[in-house]
């Protein structure tokens, strides 16, 4: 096995070496080098004739038509390109010659000088005694084509025995290919595998800062959700004092959530930040009729005054408002586009005053301390302002404030460390009194 390494130049530690020899030795039978009918074309011309023509062989032989030729006999084997002369040599005597891989040129020049030498010509000439011996140029072969024929039998079987060694090294070969691109194939799949793990953990990792993120952002919104209902339960009063009629109710019904309060002396009503109301017994029928029974579909009420002779104004969260008051009270409230900040409702039914978001005001039948307020504060803002059925009023601009009612209303009002957001009068000297 080693000879045939050697022999064919493979290098049995090197698979491209021995996958290149495989390749060439297993390839398909190739179209014969040499047109038979050409070669005969050709020993016509170098005045040859033909004695010998074997189809299974596939060799055709020629001699000399003259004796005086040291050509002794030209033997073609035409599918393989093989050419075997024998001559007279002056001093070596008959000697045998094989080249391979002939071209029809280099035919025709070995018809006319059988002794020229090529790069692929095996020797052989006939030693002492009878034996021969061989130098490698080419194949090699006896004179007589059925001894050639005998000798390429014999060369026939040691390659048929190499062919075998060659399937076995084959096998081998193919189940080292095998082991190795299932290696390979293992070392993809492990290397997709890590990828793949790698990839989920990068995901896993990605959405559990996604969820972070949203954790922090809601966080942050719920924070700032409280913050700002924070300010607004500061802005619009976080406690509540009062003299009012039913104060249990109300102690019940007040709390943060409540949006907007009103009282007349008799009854009180709460409005909350999630749409429902409360109240205590009296308020005017109209008002009750449509607060009693609302739907839930119905928008919510969000801002509700009230005064005596049954008057009240309500607005609810689609900009529609409703109300019970004085023809001028009526006008204004529909010339101006504005949302209503606040509406007071007077001593007598046409006496009111009402603030709008755009910073106007308008007023009538007012006690006249608190008109001159504002006639001579009619440069600053009006943030809020309330009226009593007895002259009473609270006047809340953006840099200070005033207010008169009863002995009762006063003491708390001006108690220290109140900052005062809401103030409602109702009959009989009754108050609402909401403060931060």
């Amino acid at each position: 096995m080693a000879d045939f390494y050697i022999d064919n130049g493979i290098d049995p530690t090197d698979f491209d070496s021995f996958d290149n020899f495989v390749d060439m030795h297993t390839a398909t039978t190739p179209t014969p080098k040499l047109n038979l009918d050409h070669v005969r074309q050709l020993a016509a011309t170098a005045d040859l004739k033909e004695i010998y023509c074997n189809e299974d062989s596939k060799v055709i032989s020629f001699v000399p038509r003259s004796d005086h030729s040291p050509t002794k006999r030209i033997n073609i084997y035409w599918t393989t390109g093989t050419v075997g002369t024998c001559v007279l040599h002056p001093k070596q005597g008959h000697t045998q010659a094989f080249r391979r891989d002939v071209t029809p040129s280099l035919l025709e020049e070995l018809m006319l000088n059988p002794r020229m030498h090529t790069n692929t010509t095996y020797q052989r000439k006939r030693a002492r005694g009878g034996s021969s011996s061989s130098s490698f140029r080419g194949g090699a072969s006896t004179g007589d084509p059925a001894d050639e024929e005998s000798e390429l039998i014999k060369q026939q079987m040691k390659l048929k025995q190499e062919l075998n060694d060659v399937e076995t090294l084959l096998e081998v070969y193919k189940l080292r290919r095998e082991e190795k691109k299932r290696q390979e194939a293992e070392k993809r799949r492990v290397a997709a595998e890590i990828a793949k793990a790698r990839a989920q953990a990068e995901e896993k990792k990605r959405q559990q800062r996604v969820l972070a993120e949203q954790r922090r952002q809601a966080q942050a919104e719920e924070e700032e959700r409280r913050r700002a209902l924070s300010r607004m339960r500061m802005q619009r009063g976080r406690y509540l004092d009062y003299l009012i009629c039913k104060s249990d109710d109300v102690d019940q019904f007040f709390d943060g959530d409540t949006r907007s309060i009103a009282t007349n002396g008799t009854a009180t009503i709460f409005l909350y930040d999630n749409g429902s109301s409360a109240w205590t017994a009296g308020m005017p029928t109209k008002l009750h009729n449509k607060l009693n029974g609302r739907s839930r579909q119905s928008p919510s009420p969000t801002y509700v005054a009230m005064g005596s002779e049954g008057r009240y104004y309500i607005e609810f969260e689609d900009g529609q408002s409703e109300w019970v008051g004085s023809e001028r009270l009526s006008k204004k409230l529909k010339k101006n586009d504005s949302s209503v900040v606040s509406v007071a409702f007077g001593e007598n039914f046409d006496d009111y005053a009402c603030v709008w978001e755009d910073g106007s005001y308008s007023y009538l039948g007012i006690p006249t301390k608190a008109a001159n307020i504002l006639d001579s504060n009619n440069n600053k803002t009006l943030l809020n302002i309330a009226l009593g059925p007895n002259g009473e009023y609270w006047i809340n601009m953006s840099h200070m404030s005033w207010f008169q009612g009863s002995t009762e209303f006063l003491t708390s009002i001006k108690r220290k460390g109140r900052d005062v957001k809401f103030v409602d009068f109702g009959s009989d000297d009754t108050y609402i009194l909401r403060y931060s």
